[in-house]
């Protein structure tokens, strides 16, 4: 047996016969106690080791401690206003802090319920939620486009048991809450978290004021800040790199000792997203640092640049990366899907942006797709699309 080659192997457990240094699962199911022993934890003792979505890289597992998620799901039940009345539905993967952190902890924690499908289809989705009159939501912004085009299912099952939902992971577009309160009768809020930092350290609490296009208010207990890339704190509506410490951070990563201190650092994570903060201490989203895009020394967010492409009437999506430029260094590339094909062209959107947008930031190159792809979480691919804005530009 194979099994027996490997020293590192320390078990094999097999349902049927066994060999060498194998253990039959009967056997184990069989001297099993019903009951599952109580151990003592410290606060700082690692707990899970969930991975990042490698959007940025190679995935990595992060440390994170009981004590921790302990206290991100107390605040998060307490800002959801969950309590054994609610019904979560989770379809998203489970992996994904979208599902534990959104809903699966603060819910269970809370004494609701939770309705978790095998994977995420729009029209399974909507079934679910009239049978079991689902009254919270959690998922990122595709998620929702595409329930909310699915108008003839939505028009024979009844949706009204939604309370409130969380969009995450991604820009929200204003268009998007518009629709989703008018089908839905419910709000969506917005929030801010990692994998690493809470990990969620940023919320629109349920019951409070909503701002739009703002992932919130920084939670009691939790210090944010954001800093230029000389660390020196910004000023009111500057964009800063946001940096949190909260009791939720994770200990580093896994086995990745040159990560963890380029990321940590004297009690703070450095998160590598760019944000603004305004006079009332809402948090605005402006894009990964990584994303950034250098015009000839001009800084271009990808999401302004998105904001305004978006306000075209005939544009559902759109998402903006770099591509090497000879004389600039860098120019964005704007990868679009519109609502009815054919009808706009690439001159159309280029006009449309430089009536409305910095010249420098304009796209120098729109490309039309029939949808945007998305990575095994539901953010959109910009890995993906990077590679083929070089493969267009060059």
């Amino acid at each position: 047996m194979l099994a027996g080659q490997i020293p590192a192997i320390k078990h094999l457990i097999a349902d049927g016969p066994v060999r060498d240094r194998g253990v039959a699962y009967e056997t184990l199911l069989d001297s099993a106690s019903p009951t599952l022993a109580r151990r003592a934890t410290a606060f700082d003792e690692i707990c899970m080791q969930p991975y990042t979505s490698g959007s940025t890289g190679k995935p990595k597992g992060v440390l994170l401690t009981h004590g921790g998620q302990i206290w991100n799901a107390d605040i998060m039940r307490k800002a959801l206003l969950a309590d054994d009345t609610e019904r979560a539905l989770i379809a998203v993967p489970l992996y994904h802090k979208n599902a534990m952190a959104g809903a699966v902890k603060p819910f269970l924690l809370a004494g609701g319920s939770l309705v978790i499908l095998p994977g995420f289809d729009a029209l399974e989705v909507i079934h679910a939620i009239d049978r079991f009159k689902v009254t919270y939501l959690t998922g990122v912004p595709a998620m929702y486009k595409m329930i909310l085009a699915e108008k003839d299912a939505l028009a024979r099952h009844d949706v009204t048991s939604v309370r409130y939902a969380v969009c995450g992971s991604a820009e929200v577009p204003e268009e998007l809450l518009d629709e989703f309160r008018r089908v839905f009768g419910a709000p969506i809020g917005e929030s801010y978290g990692l994998t690493e930092g809470g990990p969620v350290p940023i919320v629109n609490s349920r019951w409070g004021l909503k701002k739009r296009n703002s992932c919130g208010l920084a939670f009691p207990g939790c210090d944010v800040k954001l800093v230029d890339e000389a660390e020196h704190e910004v000023g009111v509506d500057e964009v800063g790199e946001l940096l949190t410490r909260n009791p939720g951070l994770a200990k580093g990563y896994w086995k990745l000792p040159e990560a963890t201190a380029k990321k940590f650092r004297g009690g703070w994570l450095y998160t590598g997203d760019l944000m603004r903060r305004d006079a009332d201490g809402y948090y605005y989203f402006v894009g990964r640092r990584d994303d950034m895009i250098n015009v000839a020394g001009e800084n271009v967010y990808p999401k302004e640049v998105e904001d305004i492409l978006l306000q075209h009437p005939n544009l559902r999506d759109a998402c903006v990366v770099p591509a090497p430029h000879g004389v600039k260094g860098e120019v964005p590339i704007a990868f679009v899907v519109a609502r009815e094909p054919g009808k706009t062209t690439e001159e159309d959107v280029r006009r449309f942006f430089l009536e409305r947008g910095a010249p420098y930031a304009h796209p120098r190159k729109v490309m039309f797709l029939d949808a945007l792809p998305l990575g095994g979480t539901g953010k959109i691919d910009r890995t993906g699309l990077k590679v083929r804005a070089r493969e267009i530009n060059s």
